[in-house]
C-alpha cells in the first residue's frame, strides 16, 4: 500500500513538473511573439491599430455631438521604439470646452487607445 502511495506522488509531482515547463513554455512565447517579429510586422501591427483606433476616435465624438469632426494621429517613434502619438481634433465647439470638459473629454478617448506597454498618448483641440 505504502508503494502505491510512493508512486502516486511521483506521478503527481511529474504531472506538476510538466504543467509548470508548460506555463512557463506558454509565457515565453507570448513574450516573444508579443515582442517579436520583423520589423515590417511589427509596423503592420501599429498601423492597423493605429487605423481601429481613429476610426474608433471618430465614431465616438459624432455620437457626442461633434458631426464631421477632423481627426488626424501622428506618431514620434524613439530609438528605444516607444511612440507618443498626438491626436488632433478640429471641430468649432472645442473652443467652447471648458478645462474639466477637455479632461473628461481625454479620459474617454484613452479608453479607445490600443493598450501597448511603449505608448502614450495626448491630444490636441483646434
Amino acid at each position: 500500500m505504502r508503494r502505491g502511495n510512493g508512486r502516486q506522488e511521483r506521478i503527481f509531482h511529474l504531472a506538476a513538473l510538466l504543467l509548470g515547463l508548460i506555463i512557463v513554455f506558454g509565457f515565453s512565447v507570448t513574450v516573444i511573439a508579443g515582442n517579436g517579429g520583423t520589423a515590417e510586422e511589427l509596423e503592420r501591427f501599429y498601423e492597423e491599430q493605429e487605423k481601429v483606433y481613429v476610426q474608433e476616435i471618430r465614431t465616438f465624438l459624432k455620437e457626442q455631438g461633434y458631426q464631421n469632426c477632423g481627426v488626424t494621429l501622428t506618431r514620434v517613434t524613439t530609438e528605444d521604439g516607444s511612440r507618443t502619438y498626438t491626436v488632433r481634433m478640429h471641430h468649432k465647439y472645442f473652443d467652447r470646452l471648458d478645462e474639466a470638459g477637455r479632461e473628461e473629454l481625454e479620459n474617454a478617448l484613452n479608453a479607445y487607445a490600443f493598450e501597448q506597454e511603449f505608448c502614450s498618448f495626448r491630444y490636441r483641440y483646434s
